[in-house]
């Protein structure tokens, strides 16, 4: 499976499979940049005592 031509074409409908695979990869990565958040400190409280992370932030926008 071509992962670049996957997350990146717009030829079509893509089926199931193919769909969940690329959510999967986004889960990884947003795990991926909340554990680096901890571990970097980049993490910071709002006002309503959530935390929220600089590259977790990043990730949640791509």
């Amino acid at each position: 499976m071509d992962w670049k031509y996957l997350l990146t074409s717009f030829d079509g409908r893509i089926n199931r499979a193919k769909f969940w695979a690329g959510i999967g990869i986004f889960i990884v990565i947003a795990i991926i940049a909340f554990i680096l958040d901890s571990i970097l400190g980049t993490r910071f409280t709002t006002a309503g005592g959530d935390q929220i992370g600089i590259l977790g932030i990043l990730v949640a926008l791509a």
